[in-house]
Formats: C-alpha cells, structure tokens, sequence
C-alpha cells in the first residue's frame, strides 16, 4: 500500500509541475506577443545577425563547429546553436553537410529547471 501512496504522489507531483510549466509558457507567449512591435523585432533582427556573424567567423575559420565551446564562449545554451545554424543553413549563409553526434547523459538540456525539481517555478 506504501508503494502506492507514493507512486500517487509521484504522479501528482508530476502533473503540478507540469501543470505549472504549461501555465509559464502561456505566459510568457503572451509576453512574447506584446513584444512583437515593429521595433523590437528590428532589434531582435540585429542580434541575431550579431550572434550569426559569431558564428559564421567560427565555421568560416574551422569549417566546423564546436557546439558547446561556441555556445559558452556566446553565452547561449547549445539549442541556440542549433537554431543559429539551421537560421544560417536556410538562408544559404553556410551548407551544414554533416553532423556528428556522441553519447549524451539522458537528460533532457532543454526542460525548465522546474521539472527537474530544481526549482519552482510557481
């Protein structure tokens, strides 16, 4: 019976968490929203042509690309990276031709620190 009581509580502690990420994100589209005037997507339009001329000097000197040396020395996680690089693969600025990939730790790098237990986000 203990092992169900707290698998239970297992999975609620779940859902509120989960219940409370989902809340953040449509907060914070509702935020991103408001941001989208005409100024702000210009200046959003300069960073990212900022952080993408960062990235084309590192593929231009090396032709390739340490993801997460690039990303630290940026200040942005390696998903930005990626979206960086696929942003400059579909505007024909660089060719992506391969991609090599090593054993990651299982964990997922993107998720909220929140359902992680880290933190609380509510």
């Amino acid at each position: 019976m203990e092992d169900i009581t707290l698998e239970i509580k297992n999975v609620l502690d779940t859902e509120r968490l989960l219940t409370a990420r989902m809340v953040d994100s449509i907060l914070r589209a509702n935020q991103m929203a408001s941001y989208a005037t005409p100024e702000m997507q210009e200046m959003f339009g300069q960073w990212l042509s900022l952080i993408g001329e960062q990235v084309l000097r590192e593929v231009g000197e090396k032709g390739e690309c340490d993801v997460p040396a690039l990303a630290r020395s940026i200040g942005v996680s390696e998903g930005t990276i990626f979206s960086l690089l696929a942003y400059l693969h579909r505007s024909g600025r660089i060719r992506v031709e391969t991609v090599r990939f090593t054993s990651g730790g299982g964990e997922n790098l993107e998720a909220c620190p929140c359902l992680k237990g880290e933190v609380d986000c509510v």
